[in-house]
């Protein structure tokens, strides 16, 4: 705690969750096989980002990472995510931090869930729920327009297939 810039750093939970407690930065990477005895290198981890590693960079003192897919092929940033259970839609933003913007085009910005909440509970934090006047407005779309403003500086625009149930 006595330091400007601290991370901790931890592997292998087949998802990625980045986040802050008392300004320390704390960094899970997912496996870098993913659920590769399914389908090789096909196969997501358990939240549904591609496999891949992170690269951490520490320049005068600040601490930036980012989550690097292992295949070209799969450098998506995000993905439509339904927990088929409640029926709940979210955009599921692989490297999300809490400094993350997710906005839909004509709906607006998202909030990420609360991690202490009841109702995020073996969700992951990089998870970016819709309500159901977000699911009134898209109306069935089946592709959306979604901006990602990253905490360093980074901005992608993408569009997110919204018709799939996981």
């Amino acid at each position: 705690k006595p330091f400007d810039s601290v991370a901790t750093l931890h592997g292998h939970d087949h998802e990625n969750c980045r986040h802050r407690a008392d300004g320390i930065q704390i960094l899970t990477t997912a496996a870098v096989a993913g659920g590769w005895w399914r389908n090789g290198l096909a196969s997501p981890n358990i939240s549904g980002e591609p496999q891949g590693f992170r690269v951490i960079d520490v320049t005068f003192g600040q601490i930036e990472s980012q989550y690097v897919m292992l295949q070209e092929s799969q450098s998506q940033l995000a993905s439509w995510y339904t927990q088929a259970e409640s029926m709940r839609h979210f955009i599921n933003v692989f490297d999300a931090s809490p400094e993350t913007k997710v906005h839909i085009e004509n709906i607006g910005e998202l909030q990420p869930l609360d991690a202490f909440s009841d109702s995020a509970k073996g969700l992951s934090p990089h998870l970016y729920e819709l309500s159901a006047n977000h699911l009134e407005q898209i109306g069935g779309s089946e592709r959306i327009n979604v901006t990602i403003d990253f905490e360093n500086g980074q901005t992608n625009q993408l569009e997110i297939d919204c018709s799939s149930v996981n």
